[in-house]
């Protein structure tokens, strides 16, 4: 799924079930993804598979500050190749997805922005 946080529903408690995929928000701008994502079965079928949440920048700005403003329940990739991915919920991202950051090269710029007593662990 390709998103903004624009285009998302700003309401409280929106869930996102069954992800089995990828939702890339790619944007330039700011906002909150205020909703909660979960893994799930293709087509409710099969196996269970890992959600995974991208913040995305296609037009190279290095700009944006994206924040995850719930705890997430999926165990997939968190990724953030430009901009500013804020957690701003405690465990934000599940510790078996962790965080990667900068994976467009090019001069993309990346940041991790740590709140709601959320902690980096090597």
């Amino acid at each position: 799924m390709l998103a903004t946080t624009a285009t998302l529903s700003q309401a409280t408690g929106q869930t996102i079930t069954d992800a089995d995929g990828t939702l890339v928000l790619d944007q330039t701008t700011s906002g909150n993804y205020m909703a909660i994502m979960s893994d799930g079965q293709a087509a409710g079928l099969g196996p269970v598979l890992s959600g995974s949440l991208v913040k995305a920048d296609s037009a190279g700005a290095n700009s944006g500050n994206m924040t995850i403003t719930n705890a997430q329940q999926y165990s997939g990739a968190t990724t953030a190749e430009a901009g500013t991915l804020t957690l701003g919920a405690t465990n934000a991202v599940a510790t078996s997805s962790g965080v990667t950051l900068g994976t467009v090269g090019g001069g993309a710029t990346a940041n991790l922005a740590l709140g709601a007593n959320n902690m980096a662990r090597g």
